[in-house]
């Protein structure tokens, strides 16, 4: 008898003896069925759980990241260096709020930065994740600004905060709202 028979037998022989006189051993094996079947869905669903659960987690971390990334390149810009930025910082967007920023840049930016030669950059001093979904996520970032008017050799230096929403878009986080707060 090999090995795995002589257990077989041993388990079949000890759940025979826990089966009370008289009560029909199918039932015993259908109430056993029937409890591996809730466990194993339990298990099935708290798995289930986790694994979204890291996908949000690996989603916030990735949003916030690309916000880090865009909303800088999105601020910055030298007016000797304006076109080539602001094409950049168009592409740091999407839907909607690409074509009020494009607006924004025509009509305003650019006009201003060219006459008041213009030069300004962005950085994050700190960041946050304020809500997520699966495609979107809204972040609070802490800026510092630094910008130089015309010949004058000392920057103004600024902070803000901003409210970012970040889109999922062809597999890449792309702003799609921005919010001074």
């Amino acid at each position: 008898m090999t090995l795995l028979r002589r257990i077989a037998a041993g388990v079949l022989s000890r759940l025979r003896r826990l089966r009370p006189t008289g009560a029909p051993g199918r039932t015993q094996l259908v109430r056993f069925a029937v409890l591996a079947l809730v466990l194993s869905g339990g298990a099935w669903w708290v798995q289930r759980d986790l694994d979204d659960r890291e996908a949000l987690e690996r989603t916030r971390i990735e949003a916030l990241a690309s916000a880090e990334e865009r909303v800088p390149a999105l601020l910055s810009y030298g007016h000797t260096t304006l076109d080539r930025d602001l094409a950049n910082a168009l592409a740091q967007t999407t839907g909607t709020f690409r074509r009020e920023y494009e607006v924004l840049v025509d009509e305003v930016i650019a006009p201003g930065a060219t006459e008041g030669k213009v030069d300004t950059s962005a950085s994050v001093s700190d960041a946050a994740v304020v809500s997520a979904t699966d495609d979107e996520v809204v972040v609070l970032l802490m800026l510092l600004q630094s910008t130089t008017r015309g010949d004058a050799s000392v920057p103004e230096v600024g902070g803000s905060r901003v409210r970012v929403t970040m889109s999922r878009t062809d597999g890449d986080w792309l702003v799609s709202a921005l919010q001074p707060v």
